[in-house]
């Protein structure tokens, strides 16, 4: 079932309008992943090397306070980058009886940043889906094709999908209605632009 309308303070219809789904296609998390962990133990041990050669050359008290630094410093840089600057991203797609949308929104602590993209039914001319699935990882998107060449894609993925307990720990970007939004969106578009009511 598609979820409850999120996107409406920012996907506004008009009078008259209604909103006959929506979908949550693309989800992405702002918090830290097994990959920045990894990032952070490389840089740990870069810095932990500069410090070696540092002592290697001067044996003082200040030197071994200079290498602590290097070795702890590239780790904090990039724990404040992704902590200060990695945006949580959203997007929806929006099924209403006039229009096909979708909305996108990204957050995090110093900036945000929203897009919207819409076309009226009888000016789209085709929806195309993909899906792929291997061991370490699945993809699903679509494209939205209009008739003024306007279109959009969208492409998310879900990292090691056979291991859940694993998968959550990585970057992954599918939202959790992407897969009921493949079949429904165009056949929605398709039943309204005939004066039918889609099916649910």
């Amino acid at each position: 079932m598609p979820s409850t309308v999120q996107s409406a303070g920012f996907f506004s219809t008009f009078p008259g309008e209604r909103v006959v789904a929506e979908w949550e296609v693309l989800s992405f998390p702002r918090r830290f992943y097994l990959g920045d962990i990894l990032v952070a133990l490389v840089l740990g041990g870069l810095g932990r090397s500069m410090a070696a050669a540092i002592q290697v050359e001067l044996h003082t008290h200040m030197t071994r306070i200079l290498a602590d630094v290097l070795t702890l410093l590239p780790v904090a840089v990039y724990a404040a980058w992704v902590f200060f600057l990695r945006q949580a991203r959203s997007g929806f797609l929006v099924v209403t009886d006039q229009r096909l949308g979708y909305y996108e929104r990204a957050q995090g602590p110093l900036s945000q940043s929203h897009a919207l993209f819409q076309v009226n039914l009888d000016d789209v001319v085709g929806f195309n889906t993909s899906y792929g699935r291997h061991w370490w990882a699945e993809t699903a998107g679509f494209e939205i094709l209009t008739s003024h060449g306007d279109d959009l894609a969208v492409a998310t993925h879900r990292s090691m999908p056979s291991l859940p307990a694993l998968s959550g720990l990585l970057k992954n970007t599918m939202g959790r209605d992407m897969y009921a939004s493949l079949p429904r969106a165009y056949g929605a578009v398709d039943a309204l632009r005939s004066g039918k009511e889609p099916l649910p």
